[in-house]
């Protein structure tokens, strides 16, 4: 099979540490696939989503 790259936008609910947040995605990320990609960006008054992007093996189209 194949490769496919996820990208996936979290947002936050509030003021939040995007550290922690940032550091806990790379923890649960390990079990799905490889980190490509990680970056913030800015939304509004100091806050900011984060994006990822994972690479993970394409399993088939049984889903689709």
């Amino acid at each position: 099979m194949g490769k496919m790259v996820l990208i996936y936008k979290i947002s936050p609910e509030g003021i939040e540490k995007t550290d922690k947040v940032e550091n806990a995605i790379k923890e649960k990320i390990k079990d799905l696939g490889e980190l490509k990609d990680i970056k913030r960006e800015p939304i509004a008054f100091g806050l900011e989503a984060i994006k990822i992007a994972i690479v993970v093996e394409a399993k088939g189209t049984e889903g689709i």
